[in-house]
């Protein structure tokens, strides 16, 4: 379990550097009256950027803000394929978590009730 945590968070931690260079500077920390919570100024802000969409809560928020903020530069679709292949991606490795934490389940029940078989026949 521990791995996967490790796993997750390195992943993260690359995919917010990645987020850093492509956004710098792009995305202002305010517009139109309203506060962009992640606006992708560092490492620390973007990568609870990167878990948001991660995590899947509200990360269109996101999109529309990095689409919004980088069509003056030609750029809105870079942005866009980078966060929704982030999101595809971390939705992917989470299905495989439960994929396997499942499977382990499977086979250790299958395991018992093979055991429990053999050993009711040597009574």
């Amino acid at each position: 379990m521990l791995n996967l945590i490790l796993f997750v968070f390195l992943l993260t931690f690359l995919a917010s550097i990645f987020a850093s260079q492509l956004f710098r500077g792009e995305i202002p920390e305010e517009s139109g009256g309203e506060t962009i919570r992640v606006p992708f100024f560092d490492i620390y802000n973007s990568f609870l950027g990167m878990y948001q969409i991660f995590s899947s809560e509200d990360w269109t928020s996101i999109l529309y803000n990095v689409t919004e903020h980088q069509k003056p530069f030609g750029t809105a679709w870079i942005g866009a394929s980078f966060c929704i292949m982030w999101f595809i991606f971390a939705n992917c490795e989470y299905n495989i978590d439960i994929h396997s934490k499942t499977a382990d389940s499977l086979f250790t029940s299958h395991r018992l009730e093979h055991v429990y078989r053999c050993h009711s026949r040597e009574l």
